[in-house]
């Protein structure tokens, strides 16, 4: 079994370094976290009115904060960013590392975690290594709910889980799970530390997000929580979250986990392994509920999953120490258990070949940049503006960002966009293929009546992304 994770890992490893290198889009967020990080860098508004030239993501902005530095120290791309989120992704499989062998006392189970971590790559979305949040908002959920399961006796070591969980808040706005999580956890067995835990909690997080809206007029908290919160979870997606993520793609880890909460339940000792099982249903609860929202795609699956690979190290430490079963029964329930390990390497199988891009992609995204350059004038490349800074102009709104910040269509395009596009300010639009939410028809409208389609963009010019939703630049749009 160690074998096959190990492999898992060792093919993880060989398609992020490719993907870490390439120089262009691989999940078509990621211009807009490169942007905003760009954006921080320069010294440029981020949280301002909704305009033509940009509009920040829904994240809160610490991943994009630590990125900036590093975009002026190596340059604006993807690489460093991507970096940082590897980096990420490595610790956070450390991380379950030691989880584990706090919870089992042992190395080969403890590897069990990190190895299903890397298993699942793929599953969750193939975004570990990719310039997004998710990877960053993960370390920091994961290293403060251990130093604060493990060493909750330790005023220091929940301040320093309390600060932890707060940055966590701030990489991702889901990181408030994990820290009023914690909050309960410690009532439940330190209620003084649970008293400084929360305090300080409360005060690194609210005390900045007081400062950001002061200083942006009130548009930091617009982005951050008002546009995030007016998005509401849909009953179709929770059964479906139900249904096709956690009956079938995360099964067996499921499966463990309620193994884990029933060995817990009989055998009643309070251990570490308790407040896991807290966490990993805090985790589920904190996955459906993204998923459950309009756009909450697969990568949304990552806390849960992770926090659920440490389910089979409970349930093998659980096993080693419950007297109440005989030796043959208590060697056929680990065997049990290490095929459901095996079971769910079944189902994080992939072909690492298709995730890698290929030197076709980065020549195709070439002749799209040099395509941009040679235009007479600004050109808005609508989901992906990285390759209008690329081509030496100016990166116009990202249409996505700008759709959930006009909270899902249902406020007015910025009126500097509707009269550049009026006006025939762009010497071109270009478009992704199909129809998505984002495109809706008033936009539609807007560019159909002074634009008009110029060129079909095959894939020879302009490549497609390979993880989240896969689009391409396909529709090219001059003045009339």
């Amino acid at each position: 079994m160690l074998l096959v994770l190990a492999l898992f890992t060792v093919i993880y490893f060989v398609v992020a370094l490719p993907r870490v290198a390439y120089p262009f889009d691989i999940d078509f967020l990621e211009d807009d976290v490169l942007i905003e990080a760009w954006r921080f860098a320069q010294g440029l508004p981020v949280f301002a009115p909704p305009n033509a030239d940009f509009v920040p993501h829904v994240y809160t902005p610490l991943y994009m904060l630590l990125a900036a530095p590093m975009l002026k120290l190596g340059g604006l791309s993807f690489l460093s960013m991507r970096l940082l989120s590897l980096a990420a992704t490595i610790a956070t499989g450390l991380l379950l590392f030691s989880a584990g062998y706090q919870i089992s006392q042992q190395h080969a189970k403890a590897l069990i975690g990190p190895g299903l971590f890397f298993a699942g790559y793929a599953l969750t979305g193939a975004q570990y290594e990719l310039a997004r949040v998710d990877s960053l908002h993960l370390t920091l959920a994961v290293a403060g709910t251990l130093i604060g399961i493990t060493r909750a006796g330790s005023r220091r070591a929940v301040c320093l889980a309390a600060l932890l969980l707060a940055l966590a808040c701030f990489a991702k706005q889901s990181g408030i799970v994990f820290a009023l999580g914690m909050a309960a956890y410690l009532f439940a067995v330190q209620r003084q530390r649970a008293v400084e835990f929360s305090v300080v909690c409360a005060m690194a997080t609210v005390a900045p997000l007081i400062v950001m809206d002061r200083l942006t007029n009130g548009w930091s908290s617009f982005y951050l929580l008002q546009v995030p919160g007016s998005d509401p979870p849909l009953a179709s997606r929770i059964i479906s979250y139900l249904q096709h993520d956690l009956l079938q793609a995360l099964a067996p880890l499921c499966l463990l986990a309620l193994a884990a909460i029933v060995l817990h339940l009989r055998a009643r000792p309070l251990s570490p392994a308790s407040g896991w099982l807290w966490f990993i249903l805090l985790a589920i609860a904190d996955s459906g509920w993204m998923r459950a929202r309009l756009g909450g795609n697969i990568n949304t699956l990552m806390p849960a999953y992770t926090f659920l690979c440490l389910a089979p190290a409970i349930v093998l430490s659980k096993l080693g120490t419950w007297s109440h079963i005989n030796k043959t029964t208590r060697a056929v329930m680990q065997s049990l258990a290490y095929l459901l390990v095996i079971a769910q390497c079944v189902l994080c199988r992939y072909n690492p070949l298709t995730r890698i891009p290929d030197v076709a992609m980065q020549q195709s995204g070439q002749r799209l940049i040099e395509r941009i350059r040679q235009m007479p004038g600004p050109v808005l490349v609508l989901e992906h503006p990285y390759y209008a800074l690329l081509a030496h102009k100016s990166p116009g709104v990202s249409l996505t960002a700008l759709w959930h910040a006009r909270e899902r269509g249902a406020l007015p395009l910025p009126t500097d966009l509707a009269q550049r596009i009026t006006q025939q300010y762009y010497a071109g639009i270009i478009a992704d293929e199909g129809t998505y939410s984002e495109v809706e028809a008033e936009l539609d409208a807007l560019i159909g009546a002074s634009y008009t389609l110029g060129v079909e963009l095959s894939a020879q010019d302009a490549p497609p992304t390979l993880s989240g939703l896969v689009v391409r630049p396909a529709h090219l749009f001059v003045p009339r």
